[in-house]
């Protein structure tokens, strides 16, 4: 890789850093007097780029969609490693999949709407391959989700087995980004980490709900920090040992407080937030880096998080929540 390559961009992201929503924005929308306040001090910051012909608060995910659109369509520009911002844009195709494979399920068509522009594949393309049940030309891991996924569908009937079977495949897929990009740092953390948080909660969901050994092998995906053979073990051990076991991974303190948290609530809520969190303390040394890749990364990943306080700042808003249960339910920030 060459590093030396990435310096325009690099300075490109330290000016689109500082576009970034920092923690006084933030409070002066959570502070708002109600949605239509909070939309309107977001129309003063760079969101107002992705607000044209929108006028209702209401509408927010529209402005949400849309800036992330156009940060991925820069992001790619900017890198000569594809596969780079590919890692991130993944999430996307195999949401995608899934409402496809759901609808289709139902038998119904899939509104267009409820598909993403942001994976890899064009949504259109991807939809209307689907359509044609013509899997081919999108390549081996796109096209063994749909033909593992379908007939799984059709030998169980289970709805809830399409995001199980589909979710394996995009932990397995996003390995094999992984293991193309060895001598980036902060993709093979990135990708742990995902990997980590999602087994952890996918875990604790599944013991509340009594779920048997079976079920949880099927959740659980290799690819994190910590190993898939311990997480399956936990299933049956109280939520203090689970604690004990984890607390000597990254983010093991987070781990130890959100568990502790669960089991004496029974809400993922504080172990998703702290989860959140300990993503930041991965992408943040990113700041300190002037050549590589590591600074599109990291912005795209950031962006993503400040979307993701929006969503909850408008939603809590349009419900009339107060600002301090709402500040509860925010995560850190890049800046």
């Amino acid at each position: 890789m060459d590093r030396m390559g990435y310096a325009s961009a690099v300075g490109t992201m330290r000016v689109y850093e500082k576009r970034l929503l920092d923690q006084a924005r933030i409070d002066r929308l959570v502070d708002s007097r109600d949605a239509d306040d909070a939309f309107k001090i977001l129309q003063e910051t760079e969101y107002q780029r992705s607000m044209s012909g929108i006028k209702s608060p209401r509408d927010f995910e529209s402005v949400l969609k849309t800036e992330l659109e156009k940060v991925y369509k820069d992001l790619y520009k900017m890198t000569k490693d594809r596969e780079l911002i590919e890692i991130l844009a993944l999430k996307y195709d195999y949401q995608n999949i899934k409402v496809l494979l759901k609808h289709w399920a139902l038998g119904q068509e899939t509104p267009r709407e409820m598909l993403s522009d942001m994976g890899t594949l064009p949504a259109d393309e991807l939809k209307a391959d689907f359509d044609a049940q013509d899997f081919k030309s999108l390549g081996d891991n796109f096209s063994a989700t749909f033909t593992e996924t379908m007939t799984d569908y059709e030998k169980n009937k289970d709805p809830q087995r399409i995001d199980m079977v589909a979710d394996k495949h995009y932990y397995s897929h996003m390995n094999e980004l992984k293991n193309e990009l060895k001598d980036i740092p902060i993709v093979q953390d990135y990708i742990s980490y995902q990997t980590d948080r999602n087994n952890i909660l996918s875990l604790l969901r599944a013991k509340k709900q009594e779920r048997d050994l079976k079920f949880v092998e099927d959740l659980i995906h290799e690819g994190g920090e910590i190993p898939r053979d311990l997480l399956i073990s936990l299933l049956n051990e109280s939520y203090d040992n689970i604690a004990a076991k984890l607390k000597r991974f990254k983010s093991g303190q987070r781990i130890v407080r959100g568990i502790q948290s669960f089991g004496e609530t029974g809400s993922l809520s504080v172990l998703e937030r702290e989860l959140d969190n300990g993503m930041m303390e991965i992408i943040k040394p990113s700041k300190a880096v002037n050549f590589g890749p590591e600074p599109l990364f990291a912005y795209v990943a950031a962006k993503e998080r400040e979307n993701k306080l929006l969503r909850i700042i408008m939603v809590s808003k349009i419900n009339n929540i107060s600002p301090e249960k709402i500040r509860e339910r925010l995560r850190d920030l890049y800046v």
